[in-house]
């Protein structure tokens, strides 16, 4: 029933999903805030700033949890594994790394070769995990051993967000001129897409 976003002054906000009212906001960062992912179920927010750091914060009493400080890049991405255990955050350099959120050390990294801005998201079932950034193009990931199973799905464009839906069986990528809706990464045919 709330919404988190971000700001560039580093404040995070948090809306009333059904009203669309500001309930509260708070700063979190000195710097930009260019990427967040909400931990549904535990009112659980992560975000990440221009300067590779990552907090995290209890939404209801604003509490900082967590932080992780990198030398990465800035984060531009971020997202919660199934069990909430491992966060992926992905940054400006093409790095992904997966985030051991117990003791805040990398369980692994991925080295995407995206470019600039690169994007990651986990799949529904937790077992995958997609990458794009500037190069156009998808990566698919084995989560758990950092494998590359897939690297050969042109969306064309530099991707801004990732996503999957209709229970996993499908996957969006948006871009700057494209949005690309495919089968789920590793199945044959690429889907259709819709252009500017």
């Amino acid at each position: 029933n709330q919404v988190a976003t971000a700001d560039a002054e580093g404040q995070l906000i948090i809306w009333d999903a059904f009203g669309l009212r500001k309930r509260f906001a708070f700063p979190v960062s000195e710097s930009p805030v260019r990427a967040l992912t909400y931990q549904t179920g535990k009112n659980v927010i992560a975000t990440g700033d221009d300067n590779g750091v990552i907090r995290i914060f209890n939404a209801t009493t604003k509490r900082k949890l967590a932080q992780i400080d990198s030398q990465n890049g800035a984060v531009v991405d971020l997202s919660y594994s199934m069990n909430s255990q491992i966060l992926l955050a992905s940054y400006n350099k093409g790095k992904v790394v997966l985030w051991n959120l117990r003791d805040r050390k990398p369980l692994r990294e991925l080295d995407a070769e995206s470019g600039e801005d690169t994007r990651a998201t986990y799949a529904i079932d937790g077992r995958r995990i997609v990458t794009s950034g500037s190069e156009g193009n998808l990566k698919l990931w084995e989560a758990s051993t950092g494998k590359l199973i897939r690297s050969d799905i042109e969306v064309g464009g530099s991707t801004r967000q990732l996503s999957f839906f209709a229970k996993g069986q499908k996957f969006i990528s948006a871009s700057q001129d494209q949005i690309l809706i495919t089968k789920k990464p590793g199945t044959v045919g690429q889907g259709s897409g819709l252009k500017n």
